[in-house]
This record gives C-alpha cells, structure tokens and sequence, in this order.
C-alpha cells in the first residue's frame, strides 16, 4: 500500500477548512460590526424578563447567571493562544517540504477562531449568543483537522533533526487549544430556565450544546425520580411548546383543512422535517456503522504484513495504531450520532405522532353525529355485534391504532437504513473480496426473494385479521364492563367470560398465525446474511486458494452488520403493516359525518313544516319505515314552561334532540337562538344582575350525565362559585337533606356516572347543573321518573316554575302529565305519529286531553288542591348566613382513589409468576437449550473462521499446536484453542472441509434460530393467555364495590394497552434479550480461552455497563409506570365524556372538555418525552464504553504483537460482537425490566379480592314458595361509610305483591342490591323459603331471582339473544312474553301484530339489532325489553326497581294488568320499588322506608287511615291523587272515605 506525503493530509484540510470557516464567521462578522450595545427583543424591555415560545423565566437575573461568562473567557484566551502558536510556526526555520502553505491557511482559520470569540462579547441576548457559540465549536472542529492529521501521519520522519521538535510542539499546542475553544463554546447555556404553567419547562432547549447532545441535562431528572420514585406525571419538567397536545394538533387540522389527503401524507406533511431529519442522520450512522469494518480490516492487514516481513516498522497508514485510533474514532462518532437518532425518533417523531392522533381521535368524537358513535345499523345483527366506530372503537383507536401509527413513523427510517448500509456493504465488499464472490452471495439473496415477497403478503394479511380480532374482543370487553352491573344481577359472569375467551382464543389464533410467519421472517433474514457470506467465501477461497484472516473476518463482520440490518426489518414489517391497518381505520373514523349545523338563527325556538328523524349512519340504506316526526309546526314560548308529553316511544326524546340540533332535519326548518361561543361568555366576569344569557342551552338527559368528580363540581361545570345561587339551586333541587347525609357534603366524591348515588340523587344532580348553568334555555328528558311525588313537587315547584328559572325558557318531556300540566304555558302532545300543540286550555277544547285520560278540569283541579296543601316556603337568602359550616376534621374522602403504582424493582415472585403462569415450563426450557445452541454456533462459525484461516496462513505465520487424540488420527488447533471442541484433520489440504463445516454450521444456526423464536412465540402466548384468563376471571367476579370505585378507564387500559404490550412488545424483548445475554456469555467464554489478559478489562467494562444500567433503570422504571399510570385518564375521560355526548355540546363545553383532555395527553407524553429523554441518555454512555472498550482490546491485541492475524481476527471480530451484545443486553434488561411493569398492573387486578363463590348447595326447585324474611339487617356499601340499611325488619309472605315506596334516598334501591348480596349483611340475615342467602353460593342466589334495574341495560345483538340470552324458548314463546311486556299486540283473531306505527321500525322482528347498551332504543323500551326477559324466565321472586319509571301511564297500566295475571297470586313474589305510586297502590302490603328502615308497612288502605302518615302524605301531594284514591279504596272513594278529612 503506497503510503501518503505527511504534508498532503495536513494541506487538504487546510485548504477545505479555510472557507468553511469563513462562512461560519459571517454572523459573528455582522455582529461585530452593529458594535457592543445590547440587543433585546422588545416583550424584553417591557417585561424585564427571558420569555419565548415555550414558557417565561421566572426573574431577570437569570440573564447574568445564563451569561457564559467564564466559558467565553476561556474560549477566547485560548483562541488566541492558538493563533499565537499557529504563527510560531511561520517563523523562519527549516520546515518539512509542501507544509508552509497549510500553516498559513491554518493562521488564517484561528484569526477567524479569534474574531468570532470576540463576538461573544458583543452580544448580550443569550439565545443568539449560544448560536454564535455553535459556530465557534464547528469552527475549532475544522480547525483540529491540520494539527490532528498532521500529528497522526507523523510529519517528524520526514525532518528528523532537532529542529522539527518546536513545530511538533506548536502544531500540539495548536490542538490542545483547538479543543479547549470547542468544549468552552459548546459550553454557553441557551437560554434561563423558563416556566409554563407554574412548572419547569423542559431543559434540553436550555442547556449548552454539549450538554444536549451529552443528554446531561435528563442526569438531573433520573436523579430526581430515582430518588423520589412517587412523583407523577405533574412532577416531571413541562413538554417544550412544539411537542404539546394542542399544539400538535392545531397544526396537524390546519393542514388537514387545506385539503384531503391521506392520514399517512398528513402525518408525512406535517412532520417533514423530524422525518427527514430522522433518515438522514440515520443514514449517516449506517455509513458510519461501517468504520469498525474498515478499522478492523486495517489493523489484520497491518499485522498479515508485519507477519511476512518482521523486520518492517512503519508508522505510515499501514501501522495498526492509526488504525485502532481510527476505530476508537468512528465508534465515538457513531455513538454521538445513535444517541441523538434516538432521541429524534422518540421525541421528535414518536411521542408527538402519538399525541395528536390521540387528540384528534378525541375531538373528532365530540363533533359526530350521534349515528356515528353508537351500532344502530342493522346489517350488524348478522355479523359481529359492536364492532363499529362506537365508544369502545374509539377507545380502541385511541390505544391501540394511535400507538401502531406512531411506533411505526419513528422506525420508518430504517428502510432507508437498511438500503444505505446495503449499498456500502456491497461496496466494501466488492472491494475486498470482488465481484465473482459478492454476485455469488447476491444470487442466493435473489433466490430468496419470491419466498420473502411471498411471507411479507401473508403477514400483512394476517394482521388485518388480528385487528378485526383485538376489535371484536375489546368490543365485547367493554360492553360487558359497561353492563357489569346487570351481568351480575343475572350470575352471567360464566356466559360473558366464556363469550369474551372465544373472541380472544380467534385474537390469539391469529397470533399464533403472525408468531409463525414472524419466525419465517426472522429465519429468513438470518439466513441471509449467514448464508450469503458463507457462499461469498466459499467462491472467493476457491477463486483465490487462500482465505486471510483479514478478507474473511473483515466479510463475516461486515455480513453481521447486515445481519443486524436486516433483522429489524421483520419487526419493521409487522408495524408497517399494522400502522397501515391503523390508518385505515382512523381513516374512516375521521370520514364520519359530522353533527352538522341544523339550526336556524332566530330569537326564539320554533318549528315550520319540519320534519325529523334520527341520524342514520352514512352507508345505510334508506329505509322506508324510518321513525318521522313529521310536519311540526312548533312556537315554544320564550321564558315560558312547555309541556311535551305522549305514550312510550312516541318521540318526546327525538323533539328534545331536534332542539339541541342532534338530529337530521328532512324538511322544513327550525329556529334556535344561536348559543355564544365560550370566548363570548366571559363566566369569569358573570354576576347575578347578568348571569342568564338567553341564547345559551342546558340540557338534562334522560340518563343522566355524572361525571368522576364532587358533587359540587358536577353542579358548577366550570363556573364560578357564587354561594347565593348555588344554596337556592341545591334548595330548589331538594338536595340539602341528601347532602347532610353525605360524609363531607357538597365536597363528595361521586365517582363515575354517580356510581354511590341513587337514581333520583343523579337526576337531581343533573337538573341543578342545568338550573345553575348560565342558560337562558332548559331542555330536560323526565327528571320526574325517580322521584318519590313529594320530591316531584319541590321541584316543581321551587326549580322548574320557581324564583330560579323565571326569566328563562323550560322544555319538558314527562310522563307525569298531571303533575306539570297545570303549571305549563305551552303543551305538545305526540300521539301515533300526529302532533297536537297549544295551550293547556285549547288542548282540553279540542278534545285532544282526553287520550292521557286528562281534562282542563282535571288538570285545573288538580291545581287547586295543590293550592290547597300548604307550600314549603320559598328560599330566602338569610339561609344561607344562617346555615352553619360543615366543619371537616380532615381532608374529603376520595370515593375514587387514586391508581396506585409500585416503586422499586421488580420482584423475583413477578417474573415466576409470568414465566410459569402459562403452564409452558417445558417450552421455556426447551427455548433456553434452543438459545444456548444457537448462540454456540454463531461463536463457532467465528472459531472456525479463525481455524480456516490460520490454516491457509504463511510459513511462520501460524505456530500451530498439535493435540494428539488417537493413534490413527491427529488434530491441530490455533494458538489458545487448546481446550476448544471444534477440531481440523492434519494435512487435509482441500477446501472442501472447512467450506462444508462453514456451511453446515451455517445452516444449523439458522434453523436453531427459528426453532428458539418459535418456542419464545409459543411460551410468551401461552403466557400472556392465562394471565389474560385470570384477569377476566377476577375482573368479573370482582365486589360491585370495586367497578364503582374504579374508574373503567383504568380497567381498560389492563386490559388494552397492557395486554397489547404483553402480546406482542414482550415477546420480542424476551427474544432479543435472552439471545445477548447468552450471546454475550458465550463470546466472554471463548475470549477468555483465546486472549486471557483480556479478561480484566472485559470484567471491567461488564461491571461499569451493569452499573450504568442500574443507575438508568432506577429512574426510567418509576417513569415507564408514571407512563402506563397515565393512560388510564385518558381512557377515563374518552369513557366518559363519549356517554355525555348530549350534555357537554349542549352546554357549549365542547372546547373545555377538549382542553381537558390535552392536559392529560400532556400528562402522558410527558413522561414518555423522559422516558425516551432517558433511553438516549444510557444509549450514549453505553456506545461510548463501548468504542473506549474496543480501542483499549485493539491496542493490548496490537500490543501484544504474539497474536497472529488469525487470531487478531477472530478476538477484535468477537470483541465487536461483544460490546454490540453488552449494549444490547443492557437496554433489552432494562426494556425487559420496563415491559413487566404492564405484567405488574395485569397481576394486580388479576388478584383483586372478588366476592366469594363459596355457600352451600341448595335445592334445584328453591325457592319454592317465594317467602321473604329479613331480620334486623344492617348493610352500607362499604365498611367506612355508614350503614344505607339500619336495622331493617319486615315479612313477605309466599306471593305476595309488594310496593317499596319512600323519598329519594330511603335506602329503597340498598334493599334491592341487599337481595342480590350487593350489600353484604354487617349484622341480621335475609332469609327465602327459610335459606339464609349470606350461607348458599351467589350463583344460585343470583341466577334463581329476577330483576328489573331502575337503569335497564341490553347488550349488541338481536332482540331475541336479550331476551333469551341461551336459546332456551320457541319464537312462540318469545312473542308471548313481548305482548304481556306490551311490545306487540294480538289481532281479534289472535294473531300476533305490532301495536303502533311508531313500533314498526323499532321491533319487525326477533332479528331486529339491538345496539349495545340498547342506546337505539328508548328509555322506556329498554325497561319494556328487560320486563320481557323476567316475563319468560318466570322467577318466584321478582324485584322490580322503578322498572316502569319512563312508561307513560296507560302502557305502565297495561303492564300492572299484565303483572298481575302473569305473577298473580300463587305464582310470585313481586317486590316492586315505585316512585309512581298508581303502581302499587293496589298491592297486597306497602313498605313505607326512611333512612334504611320500615317506618310504615301494612295494606294501602290501612296506611290511608294513619293521621300524619307518611304514606298518606305522598298520595296527598300526587298529581294522581283522584286516581290513587279510586285505586285503594274503590267506590268508597265517592263518598266520604272514613278517617280522611
């Protein structure tokens, strides 16, 4: 190799330097020349504080401690000095040849160095001052070239005389200054610390150069979390401005607002420059990956040469020194750049991708229509009931799709990696071992091709079916969670768990199906390279008869860079093809049509010709017996109280909808004042003379809307606190008495949709939200179906026509006619599809009363007997100074805890628990052999390598020892291969037996390494299978307790997001990691028998890497478990906010909600931000050891001299391979460790204390009789809070019927969860037919009662599967119990027809689609669908809890005729809790409750004859008074009844 001039590297550079570094001088030139004063942006002068984009500092005197002063003192002291040396070497004095025009471009580069110091002093603003740093350190990089090159190629041996020792001395001055200058302007901070929200923004955009690019910036936050593991997400420093939700997703819909384009071009679009970023750094560090290769090859070639000719000493390019410095070189270089491609890839790609899809999955739920977010179509009753862009899909988008997307854009790159480091690959070796060999090794790649193109189809295929999948059983999941509550009620657990593992065992099929073809992928790019280099230099030794260790060595490295290439891209494939199913489908989620603007602007609410109907979904077909409300001519009078009113299922909630704009409008047009945008309100600035604003809505469901907060919260709703108002809303809403009884009144936590309310608590709650509201408009759904009749009329009175609503326009749709109708300014009457509209009085001229069974007398009449009963007085605002404070000894307690998150390491217990819970200890044992034989062969093909080579090695170039074995047969071995197994036949000379080992050793490897991914696969499933049983199990038969007081959010994220990561993420990092753990074992074993002194520095840098890794998993797995911790509220909020759809439009609080929900995007990104912060971190510090570590064992190889190249090879090849495994290890322990955290949280629900299964047997025909008995009973819903059932005694005999009646709160729906064990006795029994229930199993309990709840729940599917859920009874029989529930009628001649037109749509037939949750039904027909299924099941004891609260009364009187034929006597025990007294006033007995005890418990007419009776005083204040009367005591009631006046 022909050697270089000394002076020509040095010249080079000097030259390429010089106008570079002018071109960096221009700015610090320009600075100069505006001259000393200060330059400050002018929100500067005005605020006297550092502020920018991303948050503000805290005072002015930041600036001076940001001010860099020493480190711009340093740099330009030694700037100078440099200058000063660079000079000295232009003095007259013999110099070696062709140098002088180097040393003077080198003076004219440090006269650059020197001014651009100097500009450091002019400038005074601290962001510009870091930029003009920036380009002092790039200019002193170029500036260390000359001086370096030149030391490097040794310019002394050209003018060895004495006088060359100054220019050596000055060119090292020259160097030492150089890198002094660099490191002190690299040093100059940003910025100060700057402040958002009160939190420290993050510090990578605030520290030095160096230290951003060191990651010393993220040492303070491990430090910090190591030391203090119980901080969350709120503690962690704040996202810089570019990478907050909001922000993100601002830009993302602005450029989606210029036009449609794909998601993935949107997403391509908007991140553009991170993106390409990305690639081409990763393309520099593939490039770079290549230089231990070439360093590698250099050192063997040096030492090959320095074998054939021991008497040749050069220092020139063939010295091994040069090129151990230039391996230590390019493996700093590389690891500088790997840490930052990290970072992009996570921080910049990532995390951000993740986060705007997240917010924009969630925004854009808030603006569907109403068809979009719930299954009404049809079509689906005959495929996959749920699977549709409904709630759980969204949360399915939002957890699984979003992370696939983003996961997937921050490894994109490395198909441009891959393709780069192929080119180079090539190159090299076309270089090294020519173009026969390396197109020998290109042709089996070729060969290969079909079968990759062939595995890459099927696995793309496969996934789309593991998606449909993972949808079908998060579907069925979540619907179950949701109707956990009526699961339990039937003891159905078994069926939804056996239903839920069906859907699973296709979800882990297709697993199973992906596993496989990922193993043939795997395989095949591991055979790849292995096979390809063993063909490679199979031809190239028969080409050339020889092999040299520097040739084969340098090959085989490079082929393992290939190797690790390519083995990624299976893992790359997977994701790119789940990222594309992903799109697609957030796709079509954001191709939903949205709620379009159906109103009219116009002062008042009116109606003119129209016609509406509900949303239907996009791609439904039209149907012609779409439900209409047809040709409505509406003037609802503005600060006046209207009525809406009709028979079940009539349309009063669709007319309520067509208000708030929910609905399609098919002709005609309706006129709605125009709300104010939530900028236009200023809530800040409201007081009482201007709180109403009239354009502005409020709406109360008919499920109401609760959120997971206090009591007092869910009233406010963000506004303003104001005292007047808020004690006349809780007294207009009859809440005070409820919240005395409450344990820290108003500050109570409710939990989740009111989960330790009662039914009319929850609709109070709702009705005080709205009355509190600023609305000028009130639209409420039956806020009358809960409430006992004394409750009724308080609020009628004192909230709907009371002081609070006057001045405001009231909506009503009820049931309770009578009730509301003498107070009514305004009356519309749905009945059979026509509409009858007016004023109470042209209603009763026209007849049109008469079909609710009213009159203008009844309703004039029943006004004035109200009139007669003397009126609670109206609020005076004295109360509120007269009422005493709740004092509080402590804090409120939290009804939903927070999520407890461990700290510390990770158990042993855990890890067995994992391993071992599959039941496949066989297949991990198996997998541990399989790796232990896999990772023997990949060290013997380098053991072999090195025999083949040192075989073919020159005389005298290969000490050979000898190892006699037998008497017929001899063996040699290279030097420190004594011991080694792997043996050559003396004398045997042709190649064909070291090609045939290389390649059977090949070929074994690649197939042990299918055979231990398969079993990983299979052992990891096998897992994540049980775990995944036992949490359902648990889950499902957890306390009713628990799912109250834990948010579904949390249980979700278990079972989605953790059970993703246990699927699929841990498979891999078990794969990867177990292969470097015994990969890494097993190179230290053999380099310790080849090279013994190596031993202690690889003990050294083992235990320093270990220790590293130790420091970083202190802080990173507190902040991975503050990362999973953090999901959950965001499923909490996209759970909850989805269900009250209605109510936040309707408020206008779209916009907060969606604010709200980028603080907890926030929250989670946050911690992700620093968990990859960390990952960069400990990926520089371990890839530095690593070149650190690699030099130090070149240089004792080198050293050594000894070694033979053979030898060298296969040390420096196994040292490469080691330190990649070590790093590897480290990170996929770490990974590892990380990962079990979702096994952790799995665990931990999978071990809930559930309720207990165990009791006594009873008879098959219990109960026979239906007798009830309950002795002394004390029950609350938790041992903290206070009993709900005090002491509650009472009788039922066999078959009776019995009301359960008593105000909002009595602990009426307590006795109902009583019966079902919900409340567990504290004290006393319940006995039936002489059994106490507390003795016997729950399933027996539960699954031989019957309920109907006061919220009925259904489930997706047919109107058949909610009825008879097991196929138990003939079409026949299912007809009958729809007529006795009043959903079909009979002809006269006994045919089965439906009863009105308005039914016709909803139930055709037993095939009709119900959706889940039945949210496409009404109230009322869910309750009739429920009543239906306790009808066919025909229970000897039924309980009936408000079961009829949102029927109309002439249906609820046809259904109490039917009950009583149906469950007459001698049939059942009928138990019905009623508000609705016309529903038990007839019964056999009533149970008066107040305060969880019997107060009154006889027949209706003896309670009638008790003087101050409570009883009594509830018929006296019903609106049904007449009728109840009538009820109990018949014709007597038309004469005097006696004891009544």
């Amino acid at each position: 190799m022909e050697s270089l001039a000394p002076s020509e590297p040095a010249l080079v550079s000097s030259l390429v330097a010089l106008p570079l570094a002018f071109l960096l001088s221009i700015p610090a030139a320009l600075r100069v020349a505006k001259g000393p004063f200060r330059h400050v942006p002018p929100e500067f002068q005005r605020t006297k504080t550092y502020s920018d984009e991303d948050g503000e500092a805290t005072d002015s005197d930041q600036l001076w401690r940001v001010s860099g002063r020493w480190q711009r003192v340093t740099a330009l002291v030694s700037s100078v000095a440099g200058l000063t040396a660079s000079l000295v070497v232009l003095l007259p004095s013999p110099r070696p040849n062709g140098y002088t025009i180097a040393f003077v471009a080198q003076s004219g580069i440090w006269v650059l160095v020197v001014l651009q110091t100097a500009a450091l002093f002019f400038e005074s603003w601290p962001t510009e001052r870091f930029r003009l740093g920036k380009y002092v350190a790039c200019t002193a990089v170029l500036t260390s070239l000359s001086p370096g090159l030149t030391l490097c190629f040794g310019f002394v041996s050209d003018h060895t005389s004495g006088t060359a020792i100054p220019l050596v001395q000055a060119r090292s001055a020259q160097l030492i200054a150089t890198l002094t200058c660099m490191a002190c302007s690299a040093m100059i901070p940003r910025r100060p610390d700057v402040f958002h929200d009160g939190r420290l923004v993050d510090r990578q955009s605030t520290v030095s150069t160096l230290s951003k690019f060191s990651f010393g910036w993220a040492s303070d936050i491990l430090q910090q979390v190591a030391k203090n593991p119980d901080l969350g997400p709120e503690d962690l420093p704040e996202l810089p401005h570019a990478a907050r939700s909001d922000v993100l997703l601002a830009r993302l819909e602005r450029r989606r607002a210029s036009g449609r384009q794909p998601l993935w071009q949107l997403i391509v679009a908007t991140h553009f420059g991170p993106l390409l970023f990305q690639i081409l750094v990763g393309m520099l560090s593939a490039v770079m990956n290549f230089g231990p290769q070439v360093a590698l090859f250099g050192i063997l070639k040096a030492l090959e040469s320095r074998e054939s000719d021991t008497t040749q000493t050069s220092i020139f390019p063939s010295s091994p020194w040069l090129w151990v410095f230039v391996l230590g070189s390019a493996m700093v270089l590389n690891s500088v750049l790997g840490a930052r491609l990290s970072w992009i890839v996570l921080c910049r790609v990532g995390t951000p991708i993740q986060s705007e899809l997240v917010s924009m999955i969630f925004a854009k739920s808030m603006k569907l229509k109403n068809s979009t977010m719930s299954p009404q179509n049809k079509a689906e009753a005959g495929g996959q009931p749920g699977n549709s862009a409904g709630q759980r899909s969204v949360v399915t988008l939002a957890a699984v799709d979003a992370r696939r997307i983003a996961l997937f854009a921050s490894s994109q790159y490395l198909v441009s990696v891959a393709l780069v480091e192929i080119l180079v690959a090539c190159g090299l070796l076309f270089s090294l071992i020519g173009i026969e060999s390396l197109l020998a090794g290109l042709t089996v790649a070729a060969l290969v091709t079909p079968l990759n193109i062939f595995l890459t189809r099927r696995v793309a295929h496969v996934q789309g079916s593991l998606m449909k999948a993972t949808d079908g059983r998060i579907s069925a999941l979540v619907e179950c969670l949701q109707g956990i509550r009526q699961v339990k009620f039937s003891a159905l657990e078994g069926q939804w768990q056996a239903r839920i593992l069906a859907r699973r065992q296709v979800e882990l099929g297709c697993f199973w199906t992906a596993a496989k073809y990922h193993v043939a992928l795997i395989s095949l790019w591991l055979f790849l390279p292995i096979i390809m280099s063993a063909v490679s230099l199979s031809i190239y030794s028969l080409t050339h008869g020889t092999l040299t260790a520097s040739v084969a060595f340098t090959a085989t490295s490079i082929f393992s860079n290939l190797d690790a290439a390519l083995a990624g891209l299976p893992g790359l494939l997977s994701r790119a093809v789940n990222a594309s199913v992903s799109a697609r489908r957030i796709e079509a989620f954001l191709d939903l049509a949205e709620k379009e603007k159906t109103t009219s602007l116009e002062t008042s609410i009116s109606m003119r010709g129209a016609t509406v109907a509900w949303p239907a979904p996009v791609d439904a077909k039209p149907d012609p017996d779409r439900f209409l409300l047809a040709n409505l001519n509406l003037d609802f009078p503005v600060k006046g109280f209207t009525l809406i009113a009709g028979r079940t299922g009539c349309g009063k909630t669709l007319l309520l909808t067509s208000i708030l704009g929910d609905c399609n409008i098919v002709s005609g047009v309706i006129h709605v004042p125009a709300p104010p945008t939530a900028v236009d309100r200023h809530d800040d600035l409201a007081s009482p003379a201007n709180w109403v604003i009239d354009n502005a809505l409020a709406y109360v469901s008919q499920t109401p809307w609760i959120e997971n907060a206090t009591v007092r919260d869910n009233i406010l709703m963000g506004l303003p606190y104001v005292e007047l108002r808020y004690h006349q809303v809780l007294f207009a809403t009859c809440l005070e008495k409820d919240l005395d009884m409450f344990s820290d009144g108003d500050l109570t936590d409710i939990g989740a949709n009111g989960a330790n309310l009662s039914g009319g608590q929850k609709w109070r709650i709702a009705f005080a939200r709205a009355l509190y509201s600023r609305a000028g408009t009130l639209v409420i759904d039956d806020i009358f179906s809960a409430l006992d009749a004394h409750t009724s009329h308080h609020i009628l009175e004192n909230g709907l026509t009371g002081e609070i609503a006057e001045g405001r326009t009231r909506i009503l749709a009820t049931h309770h006619v009578g009730l509301c109708m003498p107070r009514a300014d305004y009356c519309v009457i749905l009945d059979q599809g026509c509409v009858h509209a007016g004023s109470v009085e042209a209603l009763a001229q026209a007849n049109i009363l008469s079909h609710l069974g009213l009159s203008a007398e009844t309703a004039g009449g029943e006004a004035g007997v109200e009139t007669k009963t003397p009126q609670k007085p109206r609020f005076q605002s004295s109360e509120v100074e007269q009422r005493p404070n709740r004092v509080r000894s402590a804090a409120p307690l939290k009804f939903v805890q927070d999520e407890e998150r461990a700290t510390g390491s990770n158990s042993w217990a855990l890890y067995v628990n994992y391993l071992m819970g599959g039941k496949q200890v066989v297949s991990w044992a198996l997998a541990i052999i399989a790796f232990a034989i896999f990772t023997s062969l990949m060290i013997g093909r380098s053991l072999w390598m090195s025999v083949w080579t040192g075989s073919t090695a020159g005389n005298g170039g290969l000490k050979q020892r000898v190892l006699l074995i037998s008497s017929q047969q001899t063996f040699v071995l290279p030097p420190g291969l004594v011991s080694s197994r792997i043996l050559v036949r003396e004398g045997d000379s042709h190649l064909s037996w070291y090609i045939g080992m290389y390649v059977g050793i090949s070929v074994a490897t690649c197939v042990m390494g299918a055979v231990r991914a398969l079993l990983v696969f299979s052992a990891t499933l096998g897992s994540s299978r049980n775990l995944f049983e036992s949490l359902l199990h648990t889950v499902l038969r957890a306390p009713m307790r628990w799912f109250d007081t834990v948010p579904q959010g949390r249980i979700l994220n278990r079972f989605v997001a953790d059970m993703s990561l246990l699927d699929t993420d841990l498979s891999f990092d078990i794969l990867f990691g177990l292969q470097r753990c015994l990969e890494m074992i097993g190179i230290a074993a053999t380099a310790a028998l080849v090279c013994p002194p190596l031993m202690l520095p690889a003990i050294v840098f083992l235990a320093l890497c270990v220790r590293l890794g130790s420091v970083f998993l202190a802080g990173a797995r507190e902040i991975k478990r503050m990362e999973s911790v953090a999901r959950s509220p965001i499923y909490e909020q996209l759970d909850s906010c989805i269900q009250g759809l209605a109510t936040i439009r309707a408020f206008g609080l779209v916009e907060g909600y969606i604010r709200m929900m980028h603080r907890k995007i926030n929250d989670h990104a946050r911690a992700s931000w620093h968990l990859s912060s960390l990952n960069s971190w400990i990926t520089l510090r371990l890839t530095l050891m690593v070149a650190f570590f690699s030099a130090v064992t070149a240089a004792v190889v080198v050293h050594l001299g000894s070694i033979p190249a053979s030898a060298a090879g296969l040390i420096l090849s196994l040292v490469l391979r080691y330190n990649l495994s070590m790093v590897q290890a480290v990170k996929q322990c770490a990974n590892l460790e990380m990962d079990m955290s979702a096994v952790e949280r799995v665990v931990e629900y999978a071990t809930v204390a559930t309720e207990d299964q165990g009791g006594k047997e009873v008879p098959a025909a219990w109960p026979s009789e239906g007798l009830l008995q309950v002795e002394n009973l004390v029950a609350g819903y938790a041992p903290e809070l206070p009993p709900s059932l005090d002491g509650l005694s009472f009788t039922i005999l066999p078959n009776q019927r019995v009301g359960i009646v008593g105000r909002t709160g009595a602990g009426k729906s307590s006795l109902s969860l009583a019966l079902f064990r919900f409340l567990e006795a504290r004290s006393g029994r319940i006995c039936i037919d002489g059994i106490d229930i507390s003795k016997i199993k729950l399933q027996d309990l539960r699954s031989r009662l019957a309920i109907i709840p006061q919220d009925p729940v259904l489930f997706s599917g047919s109107l058949r599967a909610n009825i008879d859920p097991f196929n138990q009874y003939e079409d026949m029989e299912l007809y009958e119990a729809l007529e006795k529930s009043c959903l079909v009628q009979r002809h006269a001649d006994g045919a089965l027809i439906l009863p009105a037109e308005e039914e016709m749509s909803a139930f055709p037939s037993l095939s009709t689609f119900v959706s889940a949750g039945g949210y496409n039904l009404s109230q009322g027909q869910r309750q009739l669908i429920c009543l239906a299924r306790a009808v066919l099941s025909r229970p000897k004891i039924l309980v009936m809890d408000e079961a009829t609260s949102a029927i109309d009364m002439e249906t609820d009187a046809s259904i109490q005729k039917s009950l009583r034929s149906e469950f007459g006597r001698n049939s059942t025990t009928l138990l019905v809790v009623a508000h609705r007294l016309s529903t038990v006033a007839d019964f056999d007995s009533i149970i008066v409750m107040d305060a969880g005890r019997v107060v009154e418990f006889d027949s209706p007419r003896n309670l009638m004859g008790i003087r101050g009776g409570i009883f009594r005083s509830l018929v006296e204040r019903s609106g049904e008074r007449e009728e109840l009367l009538q009820i109990i005591f018949g014709g007597e009631a038309e004469g005097g009844i006696p004891g009544w006046n």
